[in-house]
């Protein structure tokens, strides 16, 4: 188990540095090692980190397989974090494969879960990437309203990054559907409340609209 440990922060290291076939075979002799001692934690958290590596340089069914794997391993250990975790290994590799729907699926039952356990800042990410998924399919109000309840949860857990990364991705959405004109003034509240009118709608349902508007004077202002 040492040895499997080490093999994994090599892993991490090489993909890291860019250094994704050093990874792959790293995260795969770790997954086999774990197997022959059979811990089976082990063996799921290395598959998971498989499967990103093995998306990352463009083995995406091969990837899909090793999470597969590490859910089934999830599953079968009761671990509520380990499953979160390999579907958003899923999730990822779907939307590489080009599946959408598939990747929406997931990404979905991702969210279930994650509000299940309270485990926020995955939450924040699922929902994200569901609003990416959302996005490309042409559903824009339901991509616009994934990505704010995301940056909700990262503004309340003050991660920084994440929040600047959500809203890029509105104001990319923004630039996209509006006509240059939009931004020849600085942009109000009231006109983000109707360009999102839908999905503001329904975020205030649950947070309430002063809250929703001090995110926006907040956030785009």
């Amino acid at each position: 188990m040492a040895e499997c440990g080490a093999l994994m922060g090599l892993g991490n290291i090489a993909r890291g540095e860019g250094r994704l076939d050093g990874a792959v075979e790293k995260y795969r002799r770790c997954a086999e090692m774990a197997r022959e001692v059979e811990h089976k934690r082990s063996e799921a958290v290395a598959l998971a980190s498989l499967a990103v590596a093995l998306s990352a340089v463009g083995e995406c069914s091969a990837a899909g397989e090793a999470a597969e794997r590490a859910l089934g391993l999830a599953q079968r250990l009761g671990s509520e974090s380990l499953q979160g975790q390999a579907l958003q290994v899923l999730g990822m590799v779907a939307g590489a494969m080009q599946d959408y729907e598939a990747a929406i699926g997931v990404w979905v039952e991702a969210i279930a879960l994650f509000e299940q356990i309270g485990d926020r800042p995955n939450l924040g990410l699922a929902l994200f990437n569901l609003g990416g998924m959302m996005a490309v399919v042409g559903e824009a109000s339901d991509a616009v309203g994934c990505w704010l309840r995301s940056l909700l949860l990262f503004t309340e857990l003050e991660n920084h990054a994440r929040v600047q990364t959500v809203v890029l991705a509105l104001r990319g959405h923004l630039e996209h559907e509006m006509d240059p004109v939009f931004f020849e003034q600085p942009v109000t509240v009231e006109q983000l409340r109707e360009v999102w009118e839908e999905a503001l709608c329904v975020l205030e349902k649950d947070y309430g609209e002063e809250r929703v508007d001090q995110l926006l004077k907040n956030t785009f202002l």
